[in-house]
């Protein structure tokens, strides 16, 4: 797989985050209120790079289809129901690589 940029990563990040706090993913329209884009368009886009790269898998025509492909990620400061969500506090997620104790060792 690809690595992500900074950008593509904080946005995996955030879909990753706000599946595990609500048990289903963010629309796009959520996604681009998050990082500040001006339409939905823009986090498509992140979206349809990620996908290339493997990490997610989109599905045509649903509002919240996205799926995230890589299984094997450990969540660096995992969230709790009822954890508030903004995007200092997104979770740093690992994907793709393993490690120790879900503790970012700072190669993510």
């Amino acid at each position: 797989m690809s690595p992500m940029t900074k950008r593509q990563q904080a946005v995996y990040n955030f879909v990753v985050g706000y599946t595990m706090q609500h048990g289903y993913p963010p629309t796009r329209k959520e996604i681009a209120r998050a990082f500040g884009f001006k339409s939905h368009n823009g986090a498509q886009a992140h979206l349809k790079l990620i996908e290339k790269k493997g990490y997610l898998t989109l599905t045509k025509g649903a509002s919240r289809g996205i799926s995230v492909t890589v299984q094997d990620w450990t969540p660096c400061h995992p969230l709790e129901v009822g954890d508030e969500m903004d995007l200092d506090g997104i979770p740093h997620i690992c994907a793709g690589k393993s490690t120790s104790k879900g503790i970012d060792d700072g190669n993510c």
